[in-house]
């Protein structure tokens, strides 16, 4: 067992198991968080005005409800200490600025450096003639954000075809992250950057094949899903 583990590279230890946690629970905190924080305009003819409302409850006001305010500032705490602040942190680990500043705000803890270290161990850290990839384990986060932020713009944007836009819009940050990683190749293990361009072009075929396929179905309804779905993927083989 202890053979297999040194082949994969794959350490089995409590700091791993609470970084893959935190990768698995990504991508379902981010997306309910943005769905509780949706919303949309509705027109009353009664006062000639456009009102906030909760965008899958027609008769909820925005922010209005002390059930809908307490769920909205949850899901503001956790996109912020949950999702943002563990975004920034890994794309600024490399710097040692960074962990003067930690330093300096006493937030230098070691089970901190750890989940650092575990999270940006895979790439190249600037060693051998090398440059510091480490900022990409941040870099792939910050893309899942993208990802999803782009989709709810869009809509409000270019209501009328926000389902292409935002479907191409996906589907091109993805193919750009794959062209990254072939041209600079940042994982330390050939394998590991031959296999995660792979993985992405496979992702853009599969949002591409949905698109196609798929037209029949309710566009909102579909492109939740394809979004989700695609965007479970993107971040699952990281």
């Amino acid at each position: 067992m202890a053979r297999f583990w040194s082949m994969t590279g794959i350490e089995p230890s409590f700091t791993h198991s609470i970084a893959s946690i935190y990768i698995l629970c990504f991508t379902l905190l981010a997306a309910n968080s943005f769905k509780i924080l949706r919303f949309r305009f509705q027109y009353s003819e009664f006062s000639d005005k456009y009102f906030l409302y909760f965008f899958y409850d027609a008769k909820q006001p925005y922010f209005g409800g002390i059930y809908h305010i307490l769920a909205s500032i949850f899901a503001i705490i956790i996109l912020l200490f949950l999702i943002l602040l563990p975004t920034l942190y890994l794309l600024l680990y490399r710097f040692k600025w960074f962990h003067k500043l930690l330093d300096c705000l006493h937030l230098r803890k070691q089970l901190l450096i750890s989940l650092g270290d575990v999270f940006t161990g895979p790439y190249k850290n600037g060693t051998e003639n090398t440059f510091d990839y480490r900022f990409f384990a941040g870099f792939y986060l910050l893309l899942r954000i993208l990802i999803f932020f782009c989709q709810f713009l869009v809509f409000f944007m270019w209501p009328g075809s926000s389902f292409f836009i935002a479907s191409i819009l996906q589907c091109c940050l993805v193919l750009l992250l794959a062209l990254m990683v072939l041209i600079f190749r940042p994982f330390q293990r050939n394998i590991h950057n031959f296999c995660e361009t792979l993985v992405l072009v496979f992702v853009a075929i599969l949002f591409t094949y949905y698109i196609f396929v798929n037209l029949k179905y309710d566009l909102l309804e579909f492109t939740e899903n394809l979004f989700f779905d695609g965007s479970v993927l993107i971040l699952s083989f990281n």
